[in-house]
């Protein structure tokens, strides 16, 4: 019941947001849509202006942190196989 209710109410508030925005266009439902895709261009060209300039310094940092990390783990490694050798040598 509670669930047919809620369906209910998402149906009407979709159907009155879709009946103003059609209504309150009118017949500046052009200049409407040209402002919306204008607006939306230039949001799109800022985030994809911005994604290019900080993706080479994203992906710098994961290469050094890479490179530390396999440094760090040949050098734990050489000093385990160092301590089993003496271990295993006397």
């Amino acid at each position: 019941m509670l669930i047919t209710g809620i369906k209910l109410l998402v149906h009407q508030t979709m159907f009155k947001c879709l009946n103003l925005s059609v209504n309150g266009y009118g017949r500046n439902a052009v200049n409407a849509l040209k402002r919306f895709l204008i607006g939306q261009f230039v949001k799109f060209f800022l985030i994809e202006s911005i994604s290019s300039i900080i993706r080479p310094l994203t992906l710098s940092i994961r290469l050094t942190a890479n490179i530390i990390e396999g440094h760090l783990l040949l050098t734990l490694l050489r000093i385990k196989l160092l301590l089993i050798h003496l271990y295993f040598s006397f």
